[in-house]
């Protein structure tokens, strides 16, 4: 499907499966993380689908108050679903630059996901059973697990966002004013762009931020976000 998101995950524990590798018929652990015996998580050697960058909807609403000879106009705008493929992000966590990889630097992590032991049948079957990760790895060793040239899966975030996109403030000059200067009508205002981020599932970047254009979409490289800015409007009418 267009947009279709492929690259190598991390192994997670499967419930729909039975020839799964990881395999829980209980459902118990469904979708958790399969951590190796030293605490790290282990990587799944078929690609698989990652994300897409469509999102499921996207829309927005503008209003607008008055009162007396004054406006205020906002506008709100949403795309919500989809994902995106942010190498930088990946990148600095890979390389310790955000705060969160400080993290366990002296004490170690133990990692989220449970270990999956593996016992043979006397019929020789094998049974996978699953227990809560309890192993402590370093921190060096499990921030190496951000890399997204080998683990794309890391670098794959919702780029759902809610922006308060513009807002606007005007003040409609009375006529009796104007007019003592040669002008029918004079309307200024004060106008804001992209003035806030409301809503936003991505831990650091701008989601609404692309590589190289619209013909690289759902796709970041450390691309600065869109610049806020502040204008001013005077209509005149004569």
């Amino acid at each position: 499907a267009y947009g279709t998101l492929y690259g190598y995950g991390f192994a997670r524990v499967q419930s729909s499966d039975p020839k799964a590798s990881y395999y829980d018929a209980s459902g118990q652990f469904t979708g958790q993380l399969i951590l190796g015996s030293n605490g790290l998580p282990i990587r799944d050697n078929n690609q698989k689908i990652l994300g897409n960058i469509q999102p499921d909807w996207t829309g927005g609403f503008s209003n607008t108050f008055s009162f007396k000879g004054f406006s205020l106009t906002a506008l709100v705008d949403a795309k919500i679903g989809g994902s995106m493929y942010d190498e930088g992000t990946a990148n600095a966590r890979w390389t310790g630059q955000y705060a969160e990889t400080a993290i366990g630097r002296e004490e170690g992590v133990i990692g989220k996901g449970v270990n999956a032991v593996t016992t043979t049948n006397p019929d020789g079957s094998t049974t996978v059973k699953f227990s809560p990760n309890s192993t402590i790895a370093s921190a060096n060793a499990y921030v190496g697990y951000n890399n997204p040239r080998t683990y794309h899966e890391a670098a794959i975030f919702d780029a759902s966002y809610v922006k308060l996109r513009e807002v606007a403030l005007g003040y409609q000059i009375p006529n009796f004013l104007v007019k003592k200067i040669g002008l029918q009508t004079a309307r200024f205002a004060i106008v804001g762009r992209n003035v806030a981020m409301l809503f936003k599932n991505h831990p650091h970047q701008d989601p609404e931020i692309d590589s190289n254009g619209a013909n690289r979409q759902g796709f970041g490289y450390g691309e600065l976000p869109s610049a806020r800015s502040v204008g001013f409007n005077l209509n005149l009418g004569f």
